[in-house]
C-alpha cells in the first residue's frame, strides 16, 4: 500500500481542523449538518463532508474540482470520486455514459461510494457516550432521530438488483464491525484492530441469476452453479458469494457483459473495496465500496481509516485532474448548450451571487467613467501645423522646467548666433 508523501504533517492538520470545526458544533441539532458528499461549499466541513478526503487528493498531487452533474469538466477528468445521496441504482442511462468516459481514455478511474453509511449517526453515538446529564438524554434523542430518518430514506429504495448494475448487492442491518484478519492489496500496514467501519449492504461480483428468469429452479440452480465455478477461494456469506482477491471474475451473462470483479480490501470475507474491470475499457477501472464509513470527514479523524483512503488515492493512477461529483444516485448528463448555461449558475448561488453582481456593477460604472462626453456634435478648430510661434512657446517652456538662467542665456546667444546671426544680447531699453 502507498500513502501520499508529505501526508503525515498535512493531513495532521486538515484532521485537527476537522475536530476544531467539530469541537464548535456544540450539542444543538442546527450544529450538525446532515448534508452528504460534499467536497466544497458550506457543507463540505460536515460530519458527512468530503473535504479531508479531496485534501489528501490534493496533497497527493492531484487538481481537484467539482461538479453537479455529469458534465465538460467530468470528461475532461482522468478521476471522478462519487459519493452520490441516495441508495437507488443509476439509471442506465448514466451507467452507459460513465462506461462511454471509461473507453475514452485509458487509465481512468471512477471511485463509486455507496450510500449505505450516515456520519450524523456515528456522531451522535459518541455525544451519547461522551455527555452527561441533560446533554446525554439530547444525544440520544439525536441518535434516534438520525437512524429513524436514515432508516426511513433506506427502505423507500428497492431491494432489487438490475442487469444494468455493475456488482450485486445485499441489504443489511448496518452494525461497526471488528475484523480478525485482512485481506487484499489494502490491507498492508493496516491495524484490523483500530478500524470503525460500518458493515450493512453487501457487495459482490454481478450473478447470472440477477439477469434470468428465476421461477425456473433447473435455470436458477445452472446459473447458481456456473456463477460460482470459475471463482478461486470462495467462500459463503450470507448467500454472498467471497473470494481471496487474487482474482474474481464474473462469468460474463452476454457479449456486453464482460466485467470482472477483483476485491481490494476484505475483512473477515466481507469485501470492503472493489475493483470492475472490463476488457472494453482497457485499463480504466470501476472502484466500489459499500459506503463511506471510513472514507467521510468524521472517520477519517482515525489513523487507520487515513491509510485506507491513502490505498484508494494510489489505485486512481498517477496525479491528474479529479473531479469530486456532488450528485444523487441518476445525475442530470448536460448537453453542449446546457454545459454553455451552466457557467450562469454562479449568479444563482450565495455568497458567489451577491459578490459577482457588486464586480459587474463597479465594472459598468468603470466604463462609463472612460467613455467620451456625450453630447452634441460640433466642429472642432483645425490646427494649423506651421505655426512657428508653438515651436517658441514649447521651447521657452522647457528652458522654464530647467529653472537654469546661465543654461537658458547659453541657449538663446547660441541660436543668435548660428540662427538668427544676432550677437547683440543686450536688451534694448525704451
Amino acid at each position: 500500500m502507498i500513502i501520499p508523501s508529505k501526508s503525515p504533517c498535512q493531513l495532521s492538520i486538515a484532521v485537527a481542523f476537522l475536530l476544531l470545526a467539530l469541537s464548535g458544533c456544540g450539542g444543538s441539532e442546527q450544529g450538525i449538518s446532515g448534508e452528504y458528499g460534499h467536497a466544497r461549499g458550506t457543507y463540505s466541513r460536515g460530519v458527512n463532508g468530503t473535504s479531508v478526503l479531496a485534501h489528501m487528493f490534493s496533497e497527493a498531487g492531484f487538481r481537484v474540482g467539482t461538479a453537479s452533474r455529469i458534465s465538460r469538466r467530468v470528461d475532461k477528468a482522468q478521476v471522478v470520486v462519487w459519493f452520490p445521496d441516495g441508495f437507488q441504482w443509476p439509471d442506465i442511462d448514466v451507467k452507459q455514459r460513465w462506461e462511454q468516459w471509461l473507453r475514452e481514455q485509458p487509465g481512468r478511474t471512477l471511485v463509486y461510494v455507496g450510500r449505505d453509511y450516515d456520519a450524523t449517526v456515528s456522531y451522535w453515538e459518541r455525544q451519547t457516550q461522551t455527555s452527561h446529564g441533560q446533554k446525554s438524554l439530547e444525544a440520544a434523542w439525536e441518535t434516534a432521530y438520525r437512524k429513524a430518518d436514515f432508516d426511513e430514506v433506506k427502505s423507500s429504495a428497492t431491494d432489487e438488483n438490475p442487469s444494468s448494475a455493475w456488482f450485486h448487492i445485499e441489504r443489511h442491518e448496518p452494525a461497526v464491525r471488528e475484523f480478525d484478519e485482512l485481506l487484499g492489496a489494502w490491507s498492508p500496514g493496516v491495524d484490523a484492530d483500530g478500524l470503525q467501519i460500518v458493515i450493512a449492504d453487501r457487495i459482490g461480483p454481478r450473478r447470472i441469476q440477477d439477469d434470468i428468469d428465476l421461477a425456473s429452479p433447473d435455470s436458477s440452480a445452472q446459473s447458481s452453479s456456473s456463477t460460482t465455478a470459475e471463482v478461486p477461494n470462495e467462500t459463503q456469506d450470507n448467500d454472498t458469494v467471497v473470494a481471496e482477491p487474487e482474482a474474481w471474475p464474473t462469468d460474463p451473462v452476454d457479449d456486453d457483459f464482460d466485467q470482472y470483479f477483483t476485491p481490494l480490501l476484505t475483512g473477515d470475507g466481507v469485501t470492503l473495496a472493489a475493483r470492475i474491470a472490463s476488457p472494453s475499457w482497457g485499463d480504466s477501472q470501476i472502484i466500489v465500496i459499500p459506503n463511506g464509513s471510513y472514507l467521510l470527514n468524521l472517520p477519517l479523524v482515525n489513523l487507520e481509516h487515513r491509510k485506507l483512503a491513502g490505498a484508494l488515492i494510489a489505485s486512481c493512477g498517477p496525479p491528474d485532474r479529479l473531479v469530486f461529483l456532488e450528485a444523487g444516485p441518476s445525475p442530470a448528463i448536460a448537453t453542449d448548450e446546457e454545459t454553455v448555461h451552466m457557467y450562469m449558475q454562479p449568479f444563482h448561488q450565495w455568497p458567489i451571487s451577491c459578490i459577482l453582481l457588486h464586480i459587474v456593477a463597479m465594472g459598468i460604472l468603470l466604463c462609463l467613467s472612460v467613455f467620451p462626453i456625450f453630447g452634441r456634435p460640433r466642429q472642432l478648430p483645425s490646427e494649423v501645423s506651421g505655426d512657428f510661434g508653438k515651436h517658441v512657446r514649447a521651447f521657452g517652456g522647457l528652458l522654464q522646467k530647467a529653472d537654469d538662467e546661465a543654461y537658458a542665456s547659453a541657449r538663446i546667444e547660441h541660436y543668435r548666433k548660428h540662427v538668427s546671426r544676432e550677437t547683440n544680447l543686450t536688451p534694448h531699453h525704451h
